[in-house]
């Protein structure tokens, strides 16, 4: 029997813009991905402390419930730090049906596209 393909996950930080972070997310957010995530937004707030952190899904293809949580978890620390956080991407199948079915788009503010997420 054949296991299923398996996209390791990855998050990758880029401080280029200013005071705004991007956080692009790729592979299976799971619960071996939550420490990443963490370590993540930690980095991205430290000083000098961005307005805004963006959570690029765009390449995420699958979130399980530990995943969510650590992107509870990444809004309520940016929050803390006095800045905003925002997920946006073209959210792939499964990614979008994690979050219809958990209510996690009304708890999170995600956008359609990179340029919505910065415009709002």
């Amino acid at each position: 029997m054949s296991l299923p393909n398996f996209e390791p996950f990855t998050v990758v930080t880029d401080r280029a813009s200013g005071r705004t972070v991007e956080l692009t997310l790729s592979g299976e957010l799971d619960l071996s991905g939550v420490p990443s995530v963490a370590k993540a937004v930690s980095v991205s707030l430290e000083p000098p402390a961005p307005c805004l952190v963006l959570a690029d899904l765009t390449d995420l293809t699958f979130i399980g419930s530990a995943g969510l949580s650590s992107l509870f978890a990444a809004r309520r620390r940016a929050r803390e730090d006095d800045a905003e956080f925002r997920v946006f991407g073209p959210l792939r199948r499964p990614v979008a049906r994690a979050f219809a079915v958990t209510g996690a788009r009304s708890l999170l503010d995600v956008y359609s596209c990179r340029t919505e997420a910065l415009a709002a």
